[in-house]
């Protein structure tokens, strides 16, 4: 049978309240007062979701591809894009510019934006900057911009800088093997050899220098040993065209436009001291796979929220 609950009785609670005192009155005034309330929230609802829809279909027109990388990803159906193109932003207006910023804090998880502090984003974005600077702070999270490009990053899931010595040994996957990911959840992403044929880092080459490494008691050092991930310490070089002079990581970097808190976690293949690849850049000269050619390519990819992939190099 039917059981009253008794604290809808209870005109403390808001909606009681409503009910019992707000609504028999506004009715006396008007008849129609409950019907049009009700037919003005379906309204309103219609509304929030057009905007809803309408926010979702400018972020995908939005989202910015990592610049500088080959071929880089753009966010797959479904998925909320990982940074935004901010002359393309403003240049939606405040208001529809607002409304997909607030419909990102949705899509990705993020709390939602008071109006004022909506107001100081806006303002902050239309300041030239090509710095990476945080734009504003939230619960978890936090806005950022590099370049011409806005970023909404979750300090909660963000995996911590690694320390500068952080170093791996590495071991050759056989040629020809499938590629098998290796999770570095200390770096927050994972390695993805791949071989293939006339690219990537000669696998003769390789073997050559990794076959003449000294004995030590008159055994042969493993033909992997010298071969290891380690992060930038400062001052790297690589002369990626045999032709150009050697640069330095961090030129190269700002050049592509990674964005600084991502090169800090970017691992790169050594052989003792010698610099042989960097995930996103490419090989060294001289290390490269020539025409039909067995060669080893990586990619690196970011797990965290707002980080790309390093493609295939």
């Amino acid at each position: 049978h039917w059981i009253e609950d008794e604290s809808n009785q209870d005109q403390d609670r808001r909606r009681n309240f409503l009910r019992h005192a707000v609504l028999p009155r506004l009715e006396q005034a008007s008849p129609a007062a409950s019907a049009n309330i009700a037919r003005s929230a379906g309204h309103l609802a219609q509304a929030a979701q057009l905007l809803s829809v309408m926010a979702r279909e400018d972020l995908q027109r939005l989202a910015a591809p990592a610049s500088g990388f080959d071929e880089p990803p753009l966010p797959a159906s479904g998925a909320a894009p990982a940074q935004l193109d901010i002359p393309a932003l403003l240049a939606l207006g405040d208001a529809r510019a607002a409304n997909a910023l607030r419909e990102w804090c949705v899509w990705r998880g993020a709390p939602q934006l008071p109006a004022d502090r909506m107001a100081e984003l806006l303002r902050q974005m239309a300041t030239p900057r090509r710095d990476a600077s945080p734009l504003l702070q939230l619960p978890g999270w936090r806005f950022t911009r590099y370049r011409n490009l806005l970023f909404l990053l979750n300090n909660l899931t963000e995996v911590p800088e690694p320390p500068e010595a952080w170093s791996r040994p590495w071991q050759l996957p056989a040629p020809g093997s499938d590629a098998v990911a290796e999770h570095w959840p200390e770096l927050g992403g994972q390695l993805v050899p791949q071989w293939v044929v006339g690219a990537g880092l000669s696998l003769a080459r390789l073997s050559s220098l990794l076959t003449s490494l000294p004995e030590v008691g008159g055994v042969r050092l493993h033909a992997d040993a010298g071969l290891h991930w380690r992060l930038r310490r400062g001052g790297e070089r690589i002369r990626l065209v045999p032709t150009q002079s050697t640069k330095t990581l961090g030129n190269l970097w700002q050049a592509q436009g990674l964005p600084p808190w991502q090169r800090q976690r970017l691992p790169l293949l050594w052989c003792g001291d010698t610099l042989l690849a960097v995930p996103g850049l490419g090989c060294a000269a001289g290390w490269q796979a020539q025409p039909g050619e067995a060669g080893l390519k990586f990619a690196w990819r970011f797990s965290s929220p707002g980080d790309r992939e390093a493609p295939v190099v």
